[in-house]
């Protein structure tokens, strides 16, 4: 009988081809897909092969050489394997795995300290791509199994052993890798473990009202050393927001090697996920919740980062919780679906006991329904006390006697739910002008106030779904819904305007609006002044669109027929319903300024930032003319005007935002008209002409 010729390991596990067409794009998933998982796989076989190899010698070496000295000798190798289970993913952690006992102060991390932005340099620092970076790590290809009420025991599963310790450092955390195998070498995992307890998390969970840290921040670190597929899940997470930071920000650095480490640890947090969900005493931990929410929230799509658009409101706390940073990234719809999936299993967030972790659910619940429009999945939970937080914690009894800001305004013209969030809004703006002024305040009390309103804001239910008698009682409610929702997602909760729904909302309130105009024809003083307030926020939302135009023209309407004739007026009337100075003033009011088109072909703007009593000249070189809302041709110098004199008659025109709260940039660029006529540049009759018709258009244009 002829001998079988016995198949080695690397044609047991066969060679796959991939046949794929370069100039589909439909392919292209899949096929990266079949090329990680091959390449997590070979790795692990790697791994695994190395530790059991090292091993052997070890073993060898003892017999070679037996211990003297004692039987109570031992090798490093044999503490390092007895200190941590091959079988199972949990780990005992040891007395080195204390995150307090290293520095993870950012002074680590001092290249994350607010700088001007990078120029000129790649997306990757000095190691810029042949290609798209961006190719290997593309989270479609990566999907989890959902678990499910039938699922039956897969047994436990060998994780293999990670290669043997080769030094202990001071600066190390787990120095003793009780981690177990890790997908990075042991610097790499330090680093990232430090990044995440300096910067990430804390940024997370923020400090108390008395500077002590979350006590979510420890407690995630102790579980990522207890749990290889969080530990895994964890360092991808921390390469994700180092990447994400790097791009929005340029802050930092992210290399193309550490985009490689980053796609390594997310297949290897895939696998050891799919492989857990199967062992139903761990599908519904609190750990393996962590894990899917964090590959639920860290999904990246290339374009959002070549889209430099600024958001029309200036709001504050745009990075409260990251907002700005996980605002920009994608929701991965498979990965969500298993996370309420899982959290359903625990019995709800509830039942979560991991510190921090119900609320970051609760709040991926929320910025999901603030870009989607759509209404939260989760209930909140505050971020405090870990219990289910409502807007009636807010507002507490009713007694409004300490929040004059508060009183409504609104009448009975809205339903009692929005009168509740009318209300919550005005007492959180108190609190963010409080902490403007410098007041100090835990930021966990303004990440709770913000977010609970934002979900009540998202929880109103649109009025097709109330009925036609809510229509006939309150038919100004959805234009109020729908204001409701840009000021949240511009100013509450401020979304980055590359995913903020801004655009649809003008639209849909210019919808609302219209129709309102057809069955209102007497307004009463307060409904008056929540139709103008609707018709700013629309204007503002509307910024640089079709749209804008419209809004325009209707509150140039209601300026006349109220009598209102500065900007100044215009904003004590929206103080009465909502407002936010800091926010909304360089929204609202169209800013004047000169410009001026050289002979040498440089368009030049010369105008003031900021707001009253702060404005600050400055000029620039305008390159798209579509940001200047209207154009009005003054005058043609004569070739005895030089573009020196323009531009010293333009910066030596003073600034007098000291004498009045009226005093704008209008005012500045009448001044600064005046100091043209006196360089022969325009005559008086041009002057007085061009100063009428600014007004004129600015009346048009008060959004």
């Amino acid at each position: 009988m002829p001998r079988q010729r016995q198949k080695s390991p690397r044609a047991q596990a066969g060679i796959h081809f991939i046949i794929a067409d370069p100039s589909s794009s439909r392919e292209r998933p899949d096929n990266l897909r079949i090329v990680r998982s091959h390449v997590g796989r070979w790795r692990w076989h790697q791994a695994k092969q190395n530790s059991q190899r090292e091993r052997e010698r070890e073993h060898e070496r003892e017999r070679e050489s037996p211990p003297t000295g004692g039987g109570d000798n031992f090798s490093a190798s044999e503490s390092s394997h007895n200190c941590r289970s091959t079988d199972s993913d949990t780990y005992g952690p040891s007395t080195g795995d204390r995150s307090e006992d290293f520095e993870t102060d950012a002074e680590t991390f001092s290249y994350l300290a607010p700088e001007s932005a990078v120029h000129d340099q790649p997306y990757f620092g000095h190691d810029p791509p042949a290609e798209d970076p961006f190719a290997f790590f593309n989270n479609q290809e990566g999907e989890l199994d959902l678990p499910t009420h039938e699922q039956t025991p897969a047994g436990n599963f060998d994780l293999g052993s990670s290669a043997a310790l080769t030094g202990i450092s001071p600066g190390v955390l787990d120095p003793f890798q009780t981690i177990g195998a890790s997908p990075l070498p042991l610097n790499l995992v330090s680093t990232s473990n430090k990044y995440s307890l300096s910067i990430l998390w804390p940024g997370l969970m923020p400090k108390t009202s008395t500077g002590a840290n979350h006590i979510g921040v420890q407690r995630w670190f102790a579980s990522s050393a207890c749990n290889a597929a969080l530990h895994s899940t964890l360092l991808y997470g921390s390469y994700s927001h180092r990447r994400a930071l790097w791009l929005v920000k340029q802050r930092g650095h992210f290399s193309t090697e550490d985009a490689k480490q980053m796609a390594v640890c997310e297949a290897d947090a895939i696998a050891r996920i799919n492989r857990a969900i199967k062992v139903p005493c761990e599908a519904a931990t609190d750990s393996l919740i962590l894990c899917v929410l964090c590959m639920a929230t860290n999904k990246l799509e290339n374009p959002l980062w070549e889209d430099m658009r600024e958001s029309p409101f200036g709001s504050p706390l745009r990075s409260l919780q990251w907002l700005d940073v996980y605002g920009r990234l994608s929701p991965h719809p498979v990965h969500q679906a298993g996370l309420r999936q899982l959290v359903s299993l625990r019995g709800g967030l509830e039942k979560i006991e991991l510190p921090g972790l119900a609320t970051l659910i609760s709040l991926s619940g929320i910025l999901g329904a603030s870009r989607a429009l759509s209404r939260p999945t989760f209930p909140y939970i505050s971020i405090r006390a870990g219990t289910r937080m409502t807007l009636q914690d807010i507002l507490g009894i009713d007694d409004f006697t300490q929040h004059p800001k508060s009183d409504i305004s609104e009448g009975e013209h809205v339903i009692p739910e929005m009168q509740r969030i009318f209300r919550g809004l005005r007492i959180h703006l108190e609190l963010i002008e409080a902490y403007q002024d410098g007041i100090q305040m835990g930021m966990d009390t303004l990440c709770d106030y913000r977010n609970v309103i934002q979900w009540h804001i998202m929880s109103l239910l649109p009025l097709s779904q109330l009925g036609a008698a809510h229509a006939s009682f309150y038919p100004l409610y959805e234009s109020c819904r729908l204001a409701l929702v840009i000021f949240g997602v511009g100013i509450v909760f401020p979304l980055p305007p590359q995913t903020a729904p801004l655009p649809s909302l003008a639209r849909m309130l210019q919808i609302e609006l219209r129709l309102y105009s057809q069955v209102t024809q007497h307004e009463l003083p307060e409904v008056q002044n929540l139709h103008s307030w609707c018709l700013m926020m629309g204007g503002i939302a509307a910024r640089w669109s079709s749209e804008r135009s419209w809004y325009a023209e209707k509150l140039k309407v209601y300026a006349t027929s109220r009598g209102l004739s500065t900007w100044h007026e215009m904003r004590m009337e929206l103080k009465s319903v909502l407002w936010l100075d800091s926010a909304c003033d360089l929204a609202g009011q169209l800013k004047a300024t000169i410009y001026a088109k050289y002979e040498d072909g440089e368009k030049r703007l010369y105008h003031l930032v900021g707001v009253n009593p702060f404005f600050k000249f400055t000029t620039e070189i305008e390159k798209l003319e579509l940001h200047l809302a209207d154009l009005l041709s003054v005058s043609t110098p004569s070739d005895a005007t030089t573009k020196w004199m323009i531009h010293k008659a333009c910066t030596n025109t003073p600034v007098h935002d000291n004498i009045s709260n009226s005093w704008d940039s209008q005012n500045w660029v009448a001044d600064a008209l005046s100091s043209l006529v006196s360089i022969g540049c325009m005559s008086e009759e041009q002057r007085l002409n061009a100063a009428n018709r600014m007004i004129d258009v600015c009346l048009q244009a008060k959004v």
